[in-house]
């Protein structure tokens, strides 16, 4: 028997390593195991213990698994439902930065670190575990994948 978790559908855009943008679709649970309410995209990315994840290609209509450690970058739009809304206590810094993949392409944005006063250092916030972290964009969000970030400078 094939049980299936009722999931939400997320339009987003991917960065796959070797094989460039697709628009996809990626499949967040209805409720987050951390918080009320739907999962988050950080918590798709950063927290489902999966390595491979079902994605739907939207010009075929294919869904695929594909590995994690091979999207290099996933864009959200800035109004979608799958980035984290909650009103929390604002960001110990904000630093607006230009990030530089391994294939030279680049991202210029926000960070937004919410780490204590004393771990709020570009550096603290590069060498968490996390695998993905945000960039604001202009309207959008950027997940940057850092095994495939070269550099990361402040501007």
């Amino acid at each position: 028997m094939d049980i299936k978790i009722p999931r939400l559908q997320t339009s987003v855009k991917v960065f796959f390593h070797h094989y460039g943008l697709e628009t996809c679709d990626f499949f967040l649970a209805e409720n987050s195991e951390r918080h009320t309410g739907p999962e988050t995209m950080d918590e798709f990315l950063n927290y489902d213990p999966r390595e491979f994840i079902p994605v739907r290609l939207q010009e075929s209509g294919n869904i695929m698994l594909i590995s994690k450690k091979f999207i290099e970058t996933v864009l959200v739009p800035s109004d979608s439902e799958a980035l984290d809304k909650s009103e929390g206590a604002p960001p110990t810094r904000e630093a607006k930065v230009k990030v530089t993949m391994t294939d030279e392409r680049s991202y210029t944005g926000i960070i937004r670190i919410f780490n204590p006063i004393y771990e709020a250092r570009t550096t603290d916030f590069l060498n968490a575990p996390e695998p993905f972290f945000q960039l604001q964009l202009e309207t959008q969000v950027a997940y940057i994948n850092k095994i495939f970030l070269s550099r990361l400078e402040e501007v």
